[in-house]
């Protein structure tokens, strides 16, 4: 069933805001995207810092697609994609190879090649950490797609990203925190056991690393995310 482009941009907008497991975040995403637009295939992907292109959420791929690795020196689709911050659109009889060529899951016999290529690079401020691509089966597929339009879901497909590196990043500092934590709490007990000296009563030394621990979360700059 096909959104409406507003309830899309609601549904998306309202899902920044909920607790979800990881990974989750971008498949929604990707969902919503493509009960919008005139897509057959639409893919989500997290550029690291060797300029390897990884997907975190498909719709209408084959599910192996999410162990592919792609290369923007070997995929030139994708590099065109990378390298400009407006949406690119490619022509039906473009002489680059589409990435995703055999790869739409509604294609069993894998030989249906793309003819309807966009897609548009993700920033967060002045970094680059992805693309988002949108792929059809038939020619001219996006023609009443405005760029506005794209550039939006680009928008709040980098601020998902964003939202999801900072919850990865608080959860690790809460885990780390946690272990050190453990082990202090493991040699103060051993060291009152060595020395036979206790800590009153009313002030136990596991509170007040729990206490420590507690103030290290929240003092945690959640700008200072692993896209930075």
């Amino acid at each position: 069933m096909k959104l409406s482009l507003a309830k899309a941009l609601l549904q998306i907008s309202l899902d920044l805001n909920i607790n979800l497991p990881i990974g989750q975040h971008y498949q929604r995403l990707i969902t919503a995207i493509v009960k919008v637009l005139p897509c057959d295939a639409c893919a989500l992907f997290i550029l690291n810092t060797k300029g390897t292109l990884t997907p975190v959420a498909v719709e209408g791929l084959t599910s192996e697609t999410l162990g592919m690795r792609f290369s923007t020196n070997n995929q030139p689709r994708l590099r065109a994609i990378v390298e400009s911050r407006k949406p690119v659109r490619f022509d039906a009889d473009s002489p680059l190879p589409d990435p995703f060529d055999g790869l739409l899951s509604k294609d069993t016999e894998r030989t249906l090649d793309v003819h309807s290529c966009m897609g548009c690079s993700l920033y967060i401020e002045d970094h680059l950490i992805g693309l988002i691509t949108f792929d059809a089966e038939g020619p001219d597929a996006f023609s009443k797609i405005d760029d506005i339009t794209v550039e939006t879901f680009a928008a709040l497909a980098a601020a998902t990203v964003r939202n999801v590196s900072m919850m990865e990043a608080l959860e690790n500092a809460n885990r780390h925190q946690k272990e050190v934590t453990k082990v202090l709490i493991q040699e103060a007990r051993q060291k009152r056991r060595g020395t036979g000296r206790h800590k009153p009563a009313n002030q136990p030394l596991e509170s007040e690393y729990r206490t420590h621990s507690q103030f290290q979360l929240c003092s945690l700059d959640p700008r200072r995310d692993r896209y930075r």
